[in-house]
């Protein structure tokens, strides 16, 4: 009569990373605003959606 006693351990490592936004560049919208007005209604989203 055999028996066999078996040890199982698993060991789980889980990363939760956020990433993050790269922040609004004003100067270069700033720029684009003056040759281009449009771009000023781009400009005033991307700082409101900018937290």
């Amino acid at each position: 009569m055999s028996v066999a006693i078996t040890n199982s351990v698993v060991v789980t490592n889980v990363v939760v990373t956020e990433q993050e936004k790269p922040p609004v560049n004003h100067f270069l919208h700033c720029i684009i605003s003056i040759f281009f007005w449009p771009w000023l209604i781009v400009w005033i989203c991307l700082c409101i959606s900018n937290k």
